[in-house]
C-alpha cells in the first residue's frame, strides 16, 4: 500500500512515498532526509534575505512571508528581531498588514510563544509589545491571548519579563482592541 506525503512551498514541492517493503521504506527515509535538508537550506536562505536591511524590495517581504508559510522553528527568532519591518505589499486589510514579520509569526501559530516569552523577557518598547499583542490575538483570539499572558505572569520571576507581561496584559485588555482605529500603525 502506497501513501504519499507532500511538503510544499511556493518554490518547491517534494513528494515522499512510503511503502510497506523495507527497500521502499529505506528509499522513503532517504528522500525524507533530503527533503529536510532542502527545507533547511531554503529556510536559511530566506532568513538571510529577510534580515538584509539593505534590500528594500519586494524580495525581502516575500521572503519574510514565506518563512511564515514554511513554519520553520529556526525562523521564529529572526522574525521577532525584525518585527517592525514595514511591508510594501498590502494585499489584505488587517491589524498586521503593515508588518510582514508579525504576519509570518501569526501564520506559524502557537509554536512561537516560547520564543516570544524569551524576547518579552528583555526590555521592549511599548510599540514592540503592541505588535506582539496583535500577533497573539491573530493566533489565538483576544481571550486566549489574554489567558496565555495571565498564566505566564503567574510563573514570571524575572523583573523585565514580569513588567513586560503586565504591559502586554494592559494592551490586551484594552476595550475595542480589535477595532481598526487601534491597529498598529
Amino acid at each position: 500500500m502506497l501513501t504519499r506525503l507532500y511538503l510544499s512551498s511556493t518554490r518547491f514541492i517534494v513528494c515522499l512515498s512510503f511503502a510497506a517493503s523495507a527497500d521502499d521504506a529505506h528509499s522513503a527515509i532517504k528522500r525524507a532526509q533530503e527533503a529536510k535538508r532542502l527545507t533547511s537550506d531554503v529556510v536559511s536562505d530566506l532568513v538571510m534575505l529577510a534580515l538584509d536591511e539593505s534590500d528594500q524590495s519586494f524580495t525581502r517581504e516575500h521572503s519574510i512571508l514565506m518563512l511564515g508559510d514554511l513554519k520553520a522553528h529556526d525562523s521564529i527568532e529572526p522574525l521577532l528581531r525584525i518585527l517592525f519591518t514595514k511591508g510594501m505589499l498590502r494585499s489584505e486589510t488587517g491589524p498586521l498588514s503593515a508588518y510582514p514579520a508579525a504576519q509570518a509569526l501569526a501564520r506559524m501559530g502557537s509554536v512561537i510563544y516560547r520564543d516570544v516569552w524569551g524576547k518579552v523577557g528583555a526590555d521592549q518598547s511599548d510599540q514592540y509589545l503592541y505588535v506582539v499583542a496583535f500577533t497573539m490575538v491573530s493566533i489565538d483570539g483576544k481571550s486566549i491571548a489574554t489567558f496565555r499572558v495571565r498564566e505566564k505572569l503567574k510563573t514570571a520571576e524575572v523583573n523585565p519579563l514580569k513588567n513586560n507581561l503586565q504591559r502586554l496584559l494592559l494592551i490586551l485588555e484594552t476595550p475595542d482592541l480589535e477595532r481598526p482605529m487601534r491597529w498598529p500603525k
